[in-house]
C-alpha cells in the first residue's frame, strides 16, 4: 500500500513537472499565434528536438501542437464573430488563417458560422450566443 502511495506521489509530481515545461509553449502561442509557428521554432521554445517535442506535447496534452494551435487559433475566431462585425475573412487573416483554413478547419469553422446565424434569428443578436468549450493548459 505504501509502494502505491508513492508511486501515486511520484506520477504526479512528474506530470506536473511536465506540464511546466509546456508553459513558455503555451505562452509563446499566446503571444504569437497570429503568425505562422513551425514545429522547429515551437520545439526550441521548450528547449526539445522537433521529434521528441512533437510526442512529448501529445502524450502531456491528448492533441498534437497543431491541433492545438487550430483550436486555440478557432476560439479567438470565434470569439470575433460573436463579438465584431469584421469581415469573416479578415477575421481569419487576423488570428492566422491565410490560406483560408485546410478542410477539418472549414468544417468546424461552418458549424460556428451556422450556428451564429441561427443564434441571431433566435435571439435578434449575439449576446446570449453560447461559446465553445476549449480547453487549454
Amino acid at each position: 500500500r505504501l509502494t502505491r502511495q508513492f508511486i501515486e506521489i511520484f506520477s504526479e509530481k512528474k506530470r506536473q513537472k511536465n506540464l511546466e515545461r509546456l508553459r513558455p509553449v503555451i505562452s509563446y502561442v499566446q503571444e504569437h499565434y497570429q503568425k505562422p509557428i513551425s514545429i522547429a521554432e515551437i520545439a526550441s521554445i521548450a528547449a526539445f528536438q522537433p521529434e521528441y517535442f512533437c510526442r512529448f506535447f501529445k502524450q502531456q496534452t491528448g492533441m498534437t501542437f497543431q491541433t492545438y494551435l487550430n483550436e486555440f487559433r478557432l476560439s479567438k475566431i470565434y470569439a470575433d464573430i460573436v463579438q465584431t462585425d469584421t469581415p469573416i475573412y479578415q477575421i481569419l487573416e487576423k488570428h492566422g488563417f491565410t490560406n483560408y483554413l485546410s478542410e477539418l478547419q472549414l468544417s468546424r469553422f461552418s458549424s460556428v458560422c451556422y450556428n451564429r446565424t441561427i443564434k441571431e434569428k433566435i435571439t435578434g443578436g449575439y449576446e446570449h450566443a453560447e461559446k465553445p468549450h476549449f480547453t487549454w493548459l
